[in-house]
């Protein structure tokens, strides 16, 4: 994976195959408040100025996607008993769940 020219490389060396996406592929080092700092405001603006907007998460089984989306289960539902007080609850995913 090369974050400067947004490539990832997939395969063993000799018959590796790659593949450039238009922005940004994630690595592991990513934190979830640069995640979405890097994607979302352009992505809300967007959805509030009438387009479609899609996120797609990929990645092996087990490596965080749904937690990076949604947050962990039941987050929702805990804040909105107020157990996270006014502030953002840094477990909130990209688009927290109920």
């Amino acid at each position: 994976y090369e974050r400067e020219s947004n490539t990832i490389a997939v395969g063993t060396r000799g018959s590796e195959r790659h593949f450039r996406y238009p922005r940004y592929v994630a690595d592991e080092g990513t934190s979830q408040q640069q995640l979405y700092d890097d994607f979302m405001p352009s992505r809300v603006a967007a959805f509030f100025d009438g387009f479609n907007v899609n996120v797609l998460a990929y990645g092996q089984t087990g490596s965080g996607k749904t937690h990076t989306m949604f947050g962990p289960p039941g987050i929702m539902s805990r804040a909105a008993g107020g157990e996270f007080g006014v502030g953002v609850c840094p477990d909130y995913g990209l688009f927290p769940r109920g």
